[in-house]
């Protein structure tokens, strides 16, 4: 399996460099801060052979990792041999990976194309590319709370 991903985080890591953490305050009478890491999360679109397939929220520190993880459990390749190439990009904050796969493979997911139900709340299910699931938003004006 041939993957040449370059480093999807390199241009995050360099614009945000201090991203090890986030300042609180508690809002409570003692009114007391501290600091805390959060577990940082991105929308990652799966296409393979060129057909978007589904949208899902990910940690972006192993996407390829997932990219495979994801395509095993789900049976849409019966192994690794049958991944040929993945291709991760970014997409603005999301990410898209392109997997290219076998042939029999492909065509298995051709027949069972369906939509992913999802555990979660996170609003994604059933979303099969990224335009979808990031549309452009028109910007807010500020306002007081």
């Amino acid at each position: 399996m041939s993957r040449r991903t370059a480093d999807p985080l390199a241009d995050d890591r360099t614009a945000h460099p201090a991203r090890d953490g986030y300042a609180y305050v508690e809002l409570d009478q003692a009114a007391r801060s501290g600091h805390a890491v959060l577990a940082e999360e991105c929308a990652l679109a799966i296409a393979y052979n060129g057909i978007s397939h589904a949208v899902m929220m990910v940690s972006p520190s192993a996407l390829e990792d997932f990219v495979v993880g994801f395509s095993l459990s789900g049976a849409l390749v019966e192994g690794v041999e049958e991944i040929y190439d993945i291709q991760i990009g970014r997409q603005g904050e999301a990410f898209h990976a392109e997997v290219q796969i076998a042939n029999r493979a492909f065509w298995a997911l051709k027949q069972q194309r369906r939509n992913l139900a999802g555990t979660s709340g996170c609003g994604l299910c059933g979303v099969a590319a990224l335009e979808q699931a990031l549309p452009q938003l028109t910007e807010l004006a500020d306002s007081p709370l």
